[in-house]
């Protein structure tokens, strides 16, 4: 289209005639470029074309013909030697076998044509004017207006405006936006060539992840002939009655209109409105094209699929880089030059899977492990040049037994010619096998350590190149980005010698070197020298790079040199570099698109990616390894120590222990900016606390690692306090904040205690408050703000954090510091760091209410009730008439409602009446006893797992004594409220008695009175519950209950009402302070006792009770505030507003609306659960009410006594193992 309208304003214009203009629109171009010479042809044929236009336009415009017409004579000629290249380009094509001969004759006439052009506008360039002037001045040609109609279409076609150029994506902005900026980085030097450039290889571990997302988990297990199984698909509708496609489909709206059209070009029967995921269902006429609807979704979460996609563009980005650096010649095929560049780039790179089980699910029933090595061999089929995969294997060996193997396997390339007969069949094929070394002391097989560093020291062997990159499973990757591998890889080089220091093996004044010396004098010599000399480097990522045995200006090698002095050379100049173990570079964390949570995780990873991992290189200079995406020197790391410590329960954080170890070999730890991947971080809340859990817990190892301890000794003073606060300092710092927190409350009450609060009030105001919002989450914004507002600017900066702090980061901010202090401490005090699988699915399937109680029960719902119990008790004392305790508590009542309020403002649908319902009978039962089957477990086994490190079930707690010793000294708190509370007792005899002698009224002797009478009527109705039950003696216990109620109850009435006569004081606070004081003691005495008496099985029936009632109460509590705020409705309206968009929750709306009509269709329907109830309850057999059997004959009812032998109660399964219960 463009051609035609260039050759018809030619023709309205007099430059083209007739002949002219058939030959220019029926000549072949070449559809590539065949040459760098030819590219830039094309581009000033480009610029020089868009010019000429601009000045038609002007032309037209004005309606005159300009005086100098030198300037569009240049751009004319220009235009011509373009399409003259153009034509010499087709002739190549033609030489190469690839234009035919009517294509060649066409370009040939089209070369006569133009040449003819290029003389006469060099001839006479100001006969030009005249062309134009006798153009437009007769009829027969168009009026200017319709040349100035043309020539601006023709220019809207050449130009493309801002707006048109920007991608609809964010994604795609700040990608090129970020690629645009990073050529001017100081750090960005010229590449070397390909050839010369390193080469690497990308090593991704992978355990049971998903691998790509199942179109439907109905028809998958049909096509597999496996049971059926619930599985993360495309298609299927969740409770919520919202599938994930509809879910991507909203949060990536403008990448599906990308993908609709993608598919018309591959499809060209495609009608792009219409098409939607259903057209790809099974049956459905797309479904031979499911693979690519697989792959757009997979990209859009965090699967393998992604990561595998984005790390492949390595390949695409090295053929760019190729193709430009080495033109295909003219006497090479295509197939030959293909193959040419298939082998320079598999030369450069590779990228290496570890999908650690694969041969395990290969063989599996289950239908999602199934899947898993299904997908890999997809994946593996789709990029079968530079991908590959290891796995372990156990097969038998004659002589051996059972062994494992390491197994390293490539997918099937049906476009390659040297396939193997026997493997054009099979979707992949074996490459190497290689037998481990067996482990008969345990099930473990070769995983010794931690999984996820094994899995990367087994198939390090299969990694074949200069480098390996360290990436997760769920990254992403760019092809702007990966143009520039070849600067990150010339990062591994170490840096040059400054100044370089003299060669140990030349002569000197006082030692000179003869020519009878032997090699070893020669050695000696050279290790004497080396022992006495220091060099003096000054290290620099700057510079050329000598390779240690190349000449420069104090050596030049030559045959005369002996081995011994090219190896002290060598030595010495490698003495005088620092070596580069790895370098690390930065990460775009493209989760943030997934709601509110996912912006949370994503700003913390960006701070801590960007300005944190900054200062810690320079001017810190203590950054280590913190997994991906650096890239190690595999000719250094392989030789000391490796990438990856596996120790089980201490390298739960094994990067850092790796640069940790490698900066202790006196390596060099490099990080750039210039270059970026991307990275997904947990999108749910759940999994955002379990990785903060993780790192949390491997936080404690390492501060009592000796690698810590051998850092530290070795740092000078600076670097060791920038240590200190990017390592272990973070989580100490967390665990002091939260304690400071609760000694902070218990201070306050313990002075309201004492009458002693007006005496520093507004000092302890101005001190509490300020502390704990600057420390509680604030802090996480600051380092956030400050690069936000580095890149984006001061509006983008306020408008983004103001979006953060409405949808509640400050409460995800809260509580996520209180789960990294709690499992710290936890790790510091009984070693319970473990790895935590956290997934990372999207966040829009509503989480149990028994899965939230399990996980932040006893971690962060006991803080807040307690919390909660303090401060309700320090407004009821209020000691401080002038005090203003909304102010002085304000930050503790948002502490305790954060860690209260959090968990179900984060968990979506959690506010909907039909769901309480269900979980508060889910809980209920899972109380009982039952087991629920999101845990696996119930209230007995969940309540011993909670508490088998505090009591020392397993016996292998180190110096246990210390444990209890902090746990009795944690009850001090409980100890002075029983204490205060017990000094303010003012109840004393009305009578002479009392007033003679003051022993009667002290509030300490009242307080022992009445605790020795609480706990003696406690005993004994212990002892006596214990003896009538143990006879079966039932009727007296049940007197005896009663009795006790009614003469409790008697008491305090008569004690309120009549004992008030004979007494001084306010007998109702006497009651409710005893009460007050003896819970205290109580909570005190069963913290003491649930570590030091674990043995005993009645103060361990005691200590389980205690923490049944105490969850019983949180559990009900929790209920009636999901109760209420579900009732009121706008807080689950606000919930899907701001935690998710609009576009999605009026989907979930719809989807719901339409799902109660369809139950509704069902249950009407002839066929539905209503007429099947009715027309069994008409089978059943006239007047006896039982429904009638295969023979017509009423069935029988099993007997009560059969059903009860062969009834099976999980309840009484576990109480049988809890006999003290």
């Amino acid at each position: 289209e463009l051609r035609v309208l260039c050759v018809w304003l030619g023709c309205q214009i007099g430059l083209l005639s007739g002949k002219h203009a058939h030959v220019i629109t029926s000549a072949p171009f070449s559809p590539t470029n065949i040459n760098v010479k030819h590219a830039l042809h094309r581009k000033r044929l480009y610029t020089s074309g868009a010019k000429l236009v601009d000045q038609l336009e002007d032309m037209c415009s004005r309606q005159e013909v300009p005086f100098d017409m030198r300037e569009i004579s240049e751009h004319l000629f220009v235009v011509l030697t373009s399409l003259e290249a153009e034509c010499y380009a087709v002739t190549k094509l033609h030489q190469q076998k690839r234009a035919s001969d009517d294509e060649l004759e066409l370009s040939s006439i089209l070369l006569e044509v133009v040449q003819d052009m290029k003389r006469e506008v060099m001839r006479d360039p100001d006969a030009l004017k005249v062309v134009f002037k006798n153009a437009l001045s007769t009829s027969a040609t168009a009026n200017y207006k319709e040349l100035l109609r043309v020539t601006r279409v023709i220019k809207k076609m050449l130009v493309t405006t801002v707006a048109e150029a920007t991608p609809a994506s964010e994604e795609a902005q700040r990608a090129l936006g970020f690629f645009i900026n990073s050529l001017a980085h100081p750090g960005l030097d010229r590449p070397p060539s390909l050839d010369k450039m390193g080469s690497w290889t990308i090593l991704t571990p992978l355990y049971e992840e998903d691998v790509l997302y199942a179109l439907q988990g109905d028809a998958l297990a049909k096509e597999l002939k496996l049971k059926k199984k619930k599985l993360t698909d495309l298609l299927s509708e969740g409770d919520d009655s919202v599938s994930l496609m509809a879910y991507l489909k909203t949060t990536f709206p403008h990448e599906w209109e990308n993908f609709k059209e993608r598919m018309k070009t591959i499809v060209p029967d495609v009608d792009v409105k219409e098409l939607s995921e259903m057209d790809f269902a099974p049956g459905a006429w797309l479904n031979d094209y499911r693979m690519e609807l697989q792959m757009w979704a997979s990209c859009r979460g965090q699967l393998l699929a992604r990561t595998v996609s984005g790390m492949m563009r390595n390949e695409a980005a090295l053929r760019v880089l190729a193709k430009l650096e080495h033109p295909m010649p003219p006497d090479m095929s295509d197939l030959q030059y293909q193959r040419t560049l298939d082998a320079l780039v598999c030369n450069k790179f590779e990228m290496l899977v570890t999908p650690q089980t694969y041969g395990k699910n290969r063989d599996s029933k289950d239908v999602r492990l199934k899947w898993l090595s299904r997908s890999m061999e997809l994946l593996l089929q789709r990029y079968p040049a530079c991908l590959k995969a290891a796995f372990l294997e156990k097969a038998d060996l004659e002589g051996y037994g059972q062994t494992e193997f390491s197994v390293c396997m490539k997918g099937h390339d049906p476009e390659d010619l040297n396939t193997l007969p026997h493997l054009e069949d099979q979707p992949v094929y074996e490459l190497y096998r290689i037998r481990l070394p067996p482990n008969r002391y345990s099930a473990r097989g070769v995983i010794l350590g931690e999984g996820k560093p094994e899995n990367q020291n087994h198939a390090c062997i299969f990694a074949h190149h200069e480098g390996i990159q360290a990436i997760d499973m769920n990254q992403d990757g760019y092809l702007c980005e990966w143009l520039k591998s070849r600067n990150l890889l010339t990062e591994l080089q170490p840096s040059p010698p400054r100044p370089r220091p003299r060669c140990p093996a030349t002569a000197t004044s006082t030692a000179p070197l003869r020519p009878d010396w032997s090699g070893a004098q020669l050695h000696a010599l050279v290790r004497t020298r080396q022992a006495s000399t220091v060099p003096t480097v000054q290290p620099s990522s700057k510079g050329s790079f000598e390779l240690f045995c190349d000449d420069d200006e104090h050596y030049t090698i030559g045959p005369d040199w002996s081995g011994a002095q090219l190896h002290a050379l060598v030595r010495t100049r490698q003495a005088s570099t620092v070596p580069t173990a790895l370098v690390g570079f930065r990460e775009y964390i493209f989760s943030e698109a997934a709601g509110a949570l996912g912006r949370f995780a994503a700003a913390t990873e960006y701070a801590f990616g960007t300005i944190s991992q900054r200062t810690m290189t320079h001017p810190a200079r203590i950054r280590l390894h913190y997994g991906h995406p650096d890239i190690f020197n595999k000719l250094f790391v392989m030789t000391k120590g490796g990438m990856s410590k596996a120790t089980r329960l201490l390298h739960l954080t094994e990067d850092v222990f790796c640069g940790c170890n490698h900066m202790l070999r006196g390596a060099r730890i490099r990080y750039k900016e210039y270059i970026s991947c991307g990275k997904g971080r947990d999108m749910g809340f759940d999994s955002i606390n379990g990785f903060n859990f993780k790192i949390a817990g491997g936080g404690g190892e390492w501060a009592i690692s000796r690698e810590s301890w051998r850092m530290g000794t070795r740092l000078d003073f600076f670097r060791l306090m920038s240590f200190y606060h990017s390592a272990v300092g973070f989580y100490i710092n967390s665990w002091f904040t939260y304690l400071a927190v609760y000694l902070n409350v218990y201070a306050l009450l313990l002075f309201a205690w004492a009458r002693a609060t007006e005496i520093q009030a507004d000092s302890v105001e101005r001190v509490y408050n300020v502390q704990q919002v600057l420390q509680l989450g604030t802090l996480a914004l600051i380092p956030y703000a400050g690069q936000l507002m580095l890149e984006t600017g001061v509006v983008r900066t306020a408008l983004t954090l103001f979006q953060q702090i409405a949808t509640g980061s400050l409460l995800f901010y809260t509580f996520q510091q209180m789960t990294t202090a709690q499992s710290f401490a936890a790790d510091m005090s009984y070693g319970s760091g473990k790895y935590v699988g956290t997934g990372r699915g999207f966040n829009i399937v509503s989480l149990e209410f028994v899965k939230i109680f399990t996980l932040y029960c006893r971690s962060h719902l006991y803080m807040a009730f307690e919390l909660l119990f303090a401060l309700s008790t320090l407004y009821i004392v209020r000691d401080c008439d002038s005090c203003n305790y909304g102010s002085l508590t304000w930050s503790s009542w948002l502490l305790a409602v954060t860690l209260l309020f959090a968990p179900l403002w984060f968990n979506p649908f959690a506010f909907d009446l039909q769901k309480v319902a269900h979980n508060y009978l889910a809980w209920r039962r899972w109380m009982d006893g039952d087991v629920d089957f999101t845990t696996g477990s119930n209230w007995y086994t969940w309540n011993t797992v909670q508490l088998e490190k505090v009591r020392n079930d397993a016996g292998n707690n180190t110096d246990n004594w210390l444990n209890i010793i902090g746990v009795v000294l944690g009850t001090a708190p409980y100890m002075l409220m029983a204490l205060g509370a017990a000094s303010r007792l003012d109840i004393c005899l009305d009578i002479a008695a009392a007033r003679r002698h003051p022993v009667l009224c002290n509030p300490y002797i009242v307080f022992m009175m009445a605790t020795a009478a609480i706990w003696g009527l406690v005993h004994t109705t212990i002892v006596l519950r214990h003896y009538w039950l143990d006879l079966a003696r039932h009727k007296p216990w049940r007197i005896y209950r009663w009795a006790v109620v009614l003469l409790v109850i008697g008491f305090v009435i008569a004690f309120i009402v009549g004992v008030q006569r004979v007494l001084e004081g306010k007998a109702l606070d006497t009651l409710l302070l005893v009460v007050y004081a003896n819970f205290n003691l109580l909570v005190a005495f069963h913290k003491v006792i649930t570590p030091w008496a674990s043995q005993n099985n009645t103060m361990r029936a005691f200590s389980d009770w205690f923490y049944y009632t105490i969850d019983s109460a949180i559990g009900y509590v929790m209920f009636i505030l999901l109760g209420l705020l579900s009732f009121i409705g706008i807080v689950g309206v606000l919930q899907m507003k701001l935690l998710f968009n609009d576009t999605f929750s009026e989907q979930v709306k719809h989807a719901k609306i339409g799902r109660a009509m369809r139950d509704q269709r069902i249950m009407g329907a002839p066929g539905g659960q209503a007429a099947q109830a009715q027309q069994q309850q008409q089978q059943q057999a006239p007047g006896s009410g039982m429904p009638l059997g295969p023979g017509g004959q009423p069935m029988q009812r099993p007997s009560s006594a059969a059903s009860q032998a062969t009834t099976f109660t999980i309840r009484s399964m576990v109480q049988s193992e809890h006999r003290y219960m």
